[in-house]
């Protein structure tokens, strides 16, 4: 089996054209081997492409939140390393 297949559904408001009508006349471009995660900006409009993708026998999922929750919650991790102490490498007890 191949890997994910990741699917931007992204709207004119958010740099993309995509819309209910142009996902259902292009199911035939998809593969239904192929895991699909459908991402937006907030998540709504993937949501809607995941049903439809479901209703027609795909394996799809959404990115839950959309790019905009992942995009702060990384930011949010990359500032908290630089409030973490040194990682320190304990080596491993001596067998036997």
């Amino acid at each position: 089996m191949l890997g994910r297949l990741l699917l931007p559904f992204l709207g004119p408001d958010e740099g993309g054209s995509n819309t209910q009508v142009q996902l259902r006349d292009r199911l035939g471009e998809l593969l239904k081997d192929r895991p699909i995660l459908v991402h937006c900006a907030v998540g709504l409009r993937a949501h809607v492409a995941v049903r439809i993708l479901r209703q027609r026998g795909f394996d799809a999922r959404n990115l839950s939140g959309g790019w905009t929750t992942w995009r702060h919650v990384a930011a949010a991790a990359e500032s908290a390393r630089a409030y973490l102490p040194e990682s320190r490498t304990v080596p491993p007890e001596p067998t036997g």
